[in-house]
């Protein structure tokens, strides 16, 4: 979803369903787009992730904790 002008609570991003199988995402793109609000506290438990970006985005609030179990993070 990487530069898509996608916009809204960057919540909304990570309800999304996958069409997998396994229901996972390994890389997780939401880059330069205006999304919004705070990273949800248990993001990397919501889905099965090895890399997640979120930059350049209007994004606020604290880090959560749970980022730090994703093995790239921009």
């Amino acid at each position: 979803l990487h530069s898509n002008h996608q916009t809204g609570p960057i919540t909304a991003a990570f309800s999304m369903k996958s069409r997998s199988p396994e229901g996972n995402f390994n890389i997780v793109d939401l880059s330069h787009n205006k999304f919004t609000g705070s990273i949800p506290l248990n993001v990397s438990q919501q889905k099965s992730m090895d890399q997640l970006v979120l930059s350049h985005n209007s994004l606020n609030g604290a880090i959560p904790s749970s980022l730090g179990t994703i093995q790239r993070l921009t």
